[in-house]
């Protein structure tokens, strides 16, 4: 009996062994590439593992019951994919804001294969808050809206214009929400709901008036706001003169805040007549750029460390939520390339790991 249970005990040595001997043998010849890496170091720290990306066709009254608390995207170029900065955007707000429903919205189809040839999908696999609705049937996103005759008369395929603009104001109307921009901000903070909500970010050009345009980078209006319907009227009224593609969006807010709210009326002390939106200072949203005064203090302030420990000092004092990529300068398709690698690092790591890869 004891000779038995010797023998058992060595065959089941002997299997674990074989085990951990063939892992190490299929680690040698397949090993990992940077973004599996990134995931693995990622999920030690308590973030999700991959999983099918939740891909949904937008039908008509969908939106209509979306929780206000959703973070808003678009890409209406027709590509199908993201490029590594839009990828950055989607995965730094996903990330920050894992509460918060993170959608994204597409013109071209597509399905999830599964494939890791998709860099820009493996990225949003990570993250169990994001969702992409594909806008299929673009005629009925726009129907029933007031731009539904200018969408109809095709003008627009004949000019060039930027759908994003008018996509933007659409889903604004159809469901509310905070609206970030895919193409210029990465998020590096949390979007608290109770301060993010019903809000424009504007230029102060001192403490009491506020001076310039009303940014359309950042702006929460909830469902059924009054100031959205006066958003969409304008874009369907203004005339190409008044506004260059990818600034009607801005323009149309602008005139909307202007009149109703009472923005940048002239040699007038700022007073806000809208009871139910707030204005926010521009900076205090953004983190400013790297020629700025800011960054000069900072330099002064720290004497000891390397830049990316300086940039993380400086994101961790500033109370900015948001970067844009102009103030981070040149960069190179490699987001790897740039001195914010760091910050990148801490809020896209899965981009960052993946930039050199992707297709668009």
């Amino acid at each position: 009996m004891v000779q038995r249970s010797y023998r058992l005990t060595q065959a089941i040595i002997a299997t674990a062994v074989a085990i951990i001997l063939t892992c190490h043998l299929w680690l040698i010849a397949f090993p990992s590439g940077e973004l599996t890496k990134a995931i693995s170091q990622d999920q030690s720290k308590g973030h999700s593992a991959e999983h099918a990306v939740k891909i949904v066709q937008w039908r008509h009254g969908y939106l209509e019951a979306i929780d206000n608390r959703r973070i808003v995207m678009h890409e209406t170029s027709g590509r199908g994919c993201l490029n590594a900065r839009q990828s950055c955007a989607i995965e730094s707000a996903a990330r920050n804001n894992p509460t918060r429903p993170v959608q994204l919205f597409m013109r071209q189809p597509f399905e999830d294969s599964g494939s890791r040839s998709d860099a820009w999908l493996n990225v949003l696999r990570s993250y169990n808050n994001v969702e992409i609705i594909q806008l299929s049937d673009e005629m009925q996103y726009f129907n029933n809206t007031a731009l539904f005759g200018w969408y109809m008369s095709a003008k627009w395929q004949q000019n060039g214009t930027q759908l994003s603009d008018y996509f933007r104001s659409v889903s604004l109307f159809r469901g509310g929400g905070l609206l970030l921009d895919l193409d210029s901000v990465v998020t590096i903070k949390p979007l608290n709901w109770m301060k993010w909500n019903n809000f424009f970010v504007v230029k102060r050009s001192d403490r009491n008036s506020l001076d310039g345009r009303v940014t359309a980078k950042m702006l929460h209006l909830i469902h059924g706001h009054h100031l959205i319907d006066e958003v969409i009227l304008n874009m369907a009224n203004m005339d190409s003169k008044e506004a260059p593609n990818g600034r009607r969006f801005g323009a149309a807010i602008e005139a909307s805040v202007s009149r109703i709210c009472g923005v940048n009326e002239p040699d007038e002390h700022f007073e806000n007549r809208c009871l139910d939106v707030r204005f926010i200072d521009e900076e205090d949203v953004f983190l400013p750029s790297l020629n700025s005064s800011h960054w000069r203090r900072m330099r002064l302030a720290i004497t000891s460390g390397t830049e990316d420990e300086m940039i993380k000092k400086s994101v961790e004092a500033h109370g900015a939520v948001l970067v844009t990529w102009d103030s981070m300068g040149y960069m190179k398709r490699n987001l790897r390339d740039s001195v914010y690698s760091s910050l990148l690092a801490d809020h896209c790591p899965f981009t960052l790991a993946a930039s050199i890869n992707f297709p668009c």
